[in-house]
């Protein structure tokens, strides 16, 4: 446990998303949209953070993503882009 004001780096919960890809791998599948949940993803009462694949166009994250209504913090002056794999 950390002191109070000390901030941690995000892992984006990497035990969880290890945990949905090594279980969508043992049952032989892929990975399904909403399987993989971050913590801070999993505890936002008004699910404005969401999590998922960008090239998976029938997901939830990417189809919010293209709407035209969509806000990026990082698409600002700079317009530094998200990181994407």
């Amino acid at each position: 446990m950390r002191s109070r004001g000390v901030m941690e780096k995000c892992t984006l919960s990497i035990q969880r998303i290890r945990l949905a890809t090594n279980l969508a791998k043992t049952e032989g599948r892929k990975i399904r949209d909403g399987e993989i949940l971050p913590a801070c993803v999993q505890t936002c009462p008004t699910r404005a953070l969401t999590f998922g694949d960008y090239k998976q166009t029938d997901w939830r994250m990417p189809k919010l993503a293209r709407d035209p209504r969509a806000y990026r913090l990082l698409d600002g002056p700079l317009k530094h882009p998200p990181r994407r794999r």
